[in-house]
């Protein structure tokens, strides 16, 4: 067993190295063997059996309160894995030596890797086989880590967020992001890895061993936020309307609003809240598509995020302006379709922009690496960049838009039981079917409260089937809990 030092979150709570646990090293003699079966009700009987027919020692856990005793030496030692570990896909997992092997574990292994080791050495014969139980030799140079790696996420808000997706969202992502500073406080990818048995996850169906998060996606819907942020940008009005009959023809090829709905006259704020596609390919060319473009751009698209030097999230598609000049492509990106793609972390820091009244922050995800003996930093890293991608004007009639969307649009499933929000639904088509349908990317994505935004909640459900009604349902459930635990006070 060797020291580590911890990950912390924002509030200096552990995430890592929360829990003791108490083990044996164990002897292959009758005695310890014997021992062992009263201790373990016979959990290590298979063990305990090859341990004596091969003369070799074993580990195994033990009782809290259990004392050494003839071939069986006890210690406490620090699990660094939860049962249930939060932000597990965040953090990662050691190797069989204990070194950083993917995560933040790798990213920041040699910060964290202390000199401190706990050996028990047994003496052996020629065939490998322990002598004498008692001839053994312990090395215990064990000590308390003095650095620490501080990270944005808010445990608290991680285990709500966690717990909100589990039984809902099987393959997919929930980011949580302050929309005031840009530090994220939750990070979530489903299937959750268990790093304390890696092995046999590497081919487990949803690859738990994917970070979702930080993995690009299709889009679809949530796009139309950008569109109507570029249109506003631009001085097109909200007024600008368009009759819907469920579908618009570009250069011969037909582009349907969800599920073929003719939605009627619609402006800007009902093709918001209805998700009316032919609304925004007819916005599209009302103007320039660089326009769509560089506001796309300002808002993170397009854009890898550097979180700590070696550990950064994927850059997405984003179209570009030659790909643009066929007008199907336009017509595509319009509403998110086509060859863009994005993470949820960037499309959290999109919400957050229109949250924050058209300031754009670069999400950040490490604090810094701490001195735990002075509780100062040794390394602060910077907090995201700020930028004013677009004016409160225009904030301020989207957030009116996504907050229609919420209390009688197609977000209507994530709305809190007792404060407000703003979001939009999303459903990025793969052209992937399966006897039950077409595989489709779904997303929720929004912030509360309205009238003074604290948080913004990105809820991805990726390769599914159906609506985003589900992932509405985290949405709900997240801001709901946030509320009840007074994060909003």
């Amino acid at each position: 067993s060797r020291s580590r030092g911890d990950f912390y979150d924002c509030t200096g709570q552990k995430l890592t190295g929360r829990n003791d646990e108490t083990v044996a090293a164990v002897a292959p003699t009758i005695e310890a063997a014997a021992r062992m079966n009263t201790l373990t009700s016979g959990e290590y009987r298979t063990t305990i059996g090859n341990a004596l027919s091969g003369g070799t020692p074993f580990l195994a856990k033990v009782p809290a309160g259990t004392g050494s005793s003839l071939g069986v030496d006890v210690f406490s030692v620090t699990d660094r894995y939860a049962e249930q570990q939060p932000a597990s896909n965040l953090i990662g997992y050691l190797d069989g030596r204990g070194n950083g092997a993917a995560g933040l574990e790798k990213v920041f292994d040699s910060v964290l890797q202390q000199d401190g080791l706990l050996q028990v050495t047994y003496s052996v014969d020629a065939v490998n086989r322990v002598m004498d139980s008692s001839d053994r030799e312990i090395t215990d140079t064990r000590q308390e880590s003095e650095t620490g790696v501080v990270l944005t996420i808010d445990r608290r808000i991680q285990m709500i967020a966690e717990e909100a997706a589990q039984n809902i969202i099987d393959n997919g992502a929930v980011v949580v992001q302050e929309v005031e500073t840009g530090e994220i406080k939750a990070l979530a990818s489903f299937p959750v890895l268990t790093p304390d048995n890696v092995g046999s996850q590497l081919e487990a169906e949803g690859s738990p061993l994917v970070n979702k998060a930080l993995s690009a996606y299709s889009v679809g819907s949530v796009f139309k936020l950008v569109s109507s942020a570029a249109a506003l940008e631009s001085g097109i009005t909200p007024e600008y309307g368009y009759y819907c009959t469920g579908s618009i023809s570009v250069d011969g090829q037909k582009f349907k609003c969800f599920d073929g709905t003719a939605h009627g006259m619609v402006t800007m704020e009902e093709a918001i809240s209805k998700s009316c596609n032919g609304y925004f390919v007819s916005l599209m060319h009302a103007l320039l598509p660089k326009e769509f473009l560089d506001m796309a751009k300002s808002l993170g698209f397009g854009e890898s995020f550097s979180f700590a030097d070696g550990f950064t999230s994927d850059a997405g598609v984003l179209p570009s302006l030659d790909s643009l000049s066929n007008q199907k492509a336009l017509a595509n990106f319009s509403f998110g379709q086509g060859e863009l793609t994005a993470t949820p972390v960037q499309v959290a820091a999109m919400t957050s922009a229109i949250a924050a009244g058209g300031y754009y922050r670069t999400p950040s995800l490490v604090k810094g690496i701490m001195d735990l003996s002075t509780e100062e930093y040794q390394y602060r890293q910077a907090s995201g960049e700020k930028t004013q991608v677009m004016s409160w004007k225009t904030t301020a009639q989207i957030k009116s838009y996504m907050e229609t969307a919420v209390e009688e649009g197609t977000a209507a499933s994530g709305k809190p039981e007792k404060i407000t929000a703003a979001a939009k639904t999303g459903t990025a088509q793969t052209g992937r079917m399966t006897d039950e349908g077409e595989i489709v990317q779904l997303w929720y994505t929004g912030f509360f409260p309205v009238e003074s935004p604290k948080y913004t909640v990105t809820v991805l459900r990726a390769d599914g089937i159906g609506s985003s009604r589900e992932c509405g349902q985290v949405f709900k459930s997240i801001a709901d809990q946030i509320e009840a635990q007074g994060f909003l006070s």
